[in-house]
């Protein structure tokens, strides 16, 4: 029995650590396929900056975190879904909305006039907290 429970915790383990790193190179990529982009304005300017960071830095990251994340799963036998295509579509759409949803404040944030007063920023902070909580 404590053989099996250790086991199993270093299976999650392992599974979490293959899901930050599938995390962490989607970012990379999803960064350097932006970044080779001719023109393109993280500030989203245009149509144009923002169909491509639709495209490349949410749907196509998402990708490549959603592939990694199941195959780190799926490898330590820890399927919670029907199938891996089921599973894969969750995690790519969780990705995907993630990062529709985070990224363009953040790119935009530097640019939002009244945010370089220190005390807008604590504003900011406090609101966000708070639609949060």
């Amino acid at each position: 029995m404590q053989s099996q429970c250790q086991s199993r915790r270093f299976g999650l383990a392992v599974t979490a650590a293959g899901q930050a790193a599938g995390a962490t190179l989607a970012t990379v990529a999803g960064a350097w396929a932006l970044r080779r982009q001719p023109g393109f304005d993280p500030r989203l300017p245009r149509l144009r900056d923002a169909v491509i960071f639709i495209i490349l830095g949410a749907f196509g990251r998402a990708v490549v975190s959603a592939s990694i994340g199941i195959v780190s799963i799926h490898a330590m036998n820890l399927e919670g879904y029907a199938g891996v295509f089921h599973a894969w579509l969750i995690y790519w759409l969780g990705d995907a909305t993630g990062a529709l949803l985070v990224t363009p404040p953040a790119f935009t944030a530097g640019s939002i006039p009244g945010l370089q007063d220190l005390r807008r920023l604590v504003e900011l902070a406090l609101l966000l907290a708070l639609v949060t909580a």
